[in-house]
């Protein structure tokens, strides 16, 4: 497969992934459910564009990085939320509501520690900066592996379906997100 194909596969399964997340969660009422069905299609996301980066001989830097910095970051970020989700629905039949009221502080003090302990990184990709982009999101780079505290690193690492920073990046989106809804629970809470 040509890494223009590549690409265009690889939208299309984001856009399926996200048709399919909307649907789940359309029709489905429970948070726990919801998380739970929601990864497995994105697992299944996830190993079809393994599929599709083994068959595909990258022409180019640019076609690398594109596929690190922007698509795979995506579905990995989808996995980490999710993930943090079906968590966060397992303490929430916490028999104490000041409980599951402490839980979700603390995980905003993890979303708050994630961004000042990788400031730099989250400030390059805010500021959309590419400067270092070949050193980040192109495979073999073992050296910037070590700029990167280890809970912070991806926890499955494969050589050939990773780079120093992609992990990094997926778990920045994703806090977004975590950021935004733990805000918007915890402000439901005080206001009840």
């Amino acid at each position: 497969m040509k890494s223009g194909k590549m690409k265009n596969t690889t939208l299309q399964l984001i856009e399926d992934l996200d048709i399919q997340l909307k649907q789940i969660a359309k029709n489905t009422d429970a948070p726990f459910t919801q998380a739970q069905t929601a990864l497995g299609h994105i697992n299944q996301c996830l190993l079809q564009l393994k599929m599709v980066v083994e068959s595909t001989l990258i022409q180019s830097i640019q076609d690398e990085i594109w596929l690190f910095k922007t698509a795979k970051p995506l579905i990995v970020s989808k996995k980490i939320y999710f993930s943090k989700h079906m968590e966060i629905a397992t303490h929430r039949s916490l028999p104490d509501k000041r409980a599951f009221e402490d839980y979700l502080r603390q995980q905003l003090v993890m979303v708050n520690n994630y961004y000042s302990e990788n400031s730099d990184f989250c400030r390059y990709i805010n500021e959309n900066l590419t400067c270092l982009d070949d050193r980040y999101f192109v495979r073999g780079n073992k050296e910037m592996h070590l700029c990167i505290d280890e809970k912070w690193r991806d926890p499955f690492p494969e050589p050939f379906f990773a780079t120093s920073h992609d992990y990094l990046l997926a778990m920045l989106i994703a806090n977004k997100e975590l950021q935004r809804d733990i805000q918007t629970e915890l402000n439901q809470i005080q206001a009840n």
